[in-house]
C-alpha cells in the first residue's frame, strides 16, 4: 500500500510542476488547437469532451478548465451544468490525467479557504460541493455541512442531491431533511423541468437535465417519507409522476415511499 501511495504522490508532484509552468499560458492558446472561437462556451465544452474521448488529455484539460473558470461562470445557460455535467467530465479526466486532479484540488482548496475567511457567496459553496464530488470525496461535503452552524444560511446553499447520499449512508435523515422545505424542492424541480425543455439546449442535454432533476426530487421523497413528512412525500411523488411517468421513475418512487411504510 505504501508503494502505491508513494507512486501516486510522485505522479502528483510531477503534475504540479508541469501544471504551474503551463497554467499562466493556458488562456492565450486555448481554443486555437481545436478550431473554435475563444468565447464559444458550448463549442469549447464539446471540444474538451471530444479531446478526452480521443486521449488528448492536455487539450481536454485546457478546454474544460476554461469552461469552469471563465466561460460557464458568465453564460446563464451553462451555469447550472458547471458543477454538474462539466465537473463530471473533469472527474473522468482526473482518473487518467494527474494534472486534472491537481487542478481540481487547487480550486477546491481555494474555495475552502474562502469559506474560512467568511465568504458567503453561494457559488463558493457550490464549488466546494462540485469539486469534492469530482474528487470522489463526499465526506468532504459532509464536513462542510457540519462546519456551518444550523442557522447559517450557507447550509441551504448545499445542493441536496450532493449531500443526501452521504448523509443517508450515515443514517442522518433528519440532517438531510433540514436542507429542504417542500416549497424549495418543488421550486427546484419546476426550474429544472423548465430548463430541460429549453429549445436552446441540445436534445441530449435536455434529457440529461430532466433525469438529473427527477433523481434529485426522488431523493427528497425518500427523505420526507423517512422523517414523517408523509403529505410532502405523497404530494411530491405525484408531481414527479406527472413530469416523468416512466416505469423506472414509478418504481423508484414506490420504493422510496414503501421503505418508510407510506402507500401511494
Amino acid at each position: 500500500m505504501k508503494s502505491d501511495i508513494e507512486a501516486e504522490n510522485t505522479l502528483l508532484l510531477g503534475a504540479i510542476n508541469r501544471f504551474i509552468t503551463t497554467e499562466n499560458n493556458t488562456e492565450k492558446d486555448v481554443g486555437k488547437t481545436v478550431g473554435v472561437p475563444l468565447n464559444d462556451v458550448e463549442g469549447r465544452y464539446t471540444a474538451g469532451k471530444s479531446a478526452l474521448k480521443v486521449g488528448d488529455f492536455a487539450t481536454a484539460l485546457k478546454e474544460l478548465l476554461w469552461c469552469y473558470d471563465n466561460g460557464m461562470l458568465v453564460s446563464n445557460s451553462h451555469q447550472v451544468i458547471r458543477n454538474s455535467f462539466l465537473v463530471y467530465e473533469l472527474r473522468k479526466l482526473a482518473t487518467v490525467y494527474p494534472e486534472a486532479k491537481v487542478a481540481l484540488v487547487q480550486r477546491l482548496q481555494a474555495a475552502e479557504q474562502a469559506i474560512l475567511r467568511g465568504v458567503s457567496d453561494r457559488s463558493v459553496i457550490e464549488d466546494i460541493v462540485g469539486l469534492s464530488s469530482a474528487l470522489g470525496d463526499s465526506q468532504r461535503i459532509v464536513r462542510l455541512f457540519d462546519s456551518l452552524a444550523p442557522d447559517d444560511p450557507r447550509r441551504t446553499y448545499i445542493p441536496p442531491i450532493r449531500l443526501i447520499e452521504p448523509l443517508v449512508a450515515a443514517g442522518r435523515y433528519e440532517d438531510a431533511g433540514s436542507l429542504m422545505s417542500y416549497e424549495k424542492v418543488v421550486k427546484s424541480l419546476d426550474s429544472g423541468v423548465r430548463l430541460s425543455r429549453n429549445s436552446a439546449l441540445p436534445a441530449q442535454r435536455q434529457d440529461e437535465t430532466r433525469l438529473l432533476v427527477v433523481k434529485e426530487a426522488i431523493g427528497a421523497v425518500d427523505i420526507f417519507s423517512r422523517t414523517g413528512r408523509v403529505d410532502d412525500a405523497r404530494n411530491l411523488a405525484a408531481k414527479i409522476s406527472l413530469i416523468d411517468p416512466s416505469p423506472a421513475t414509478a418504481d423508484a418512487l414506490s420504493k422510496s415511499l414503501q421503505n418508510a411504510g407510506v402507500k401511494r
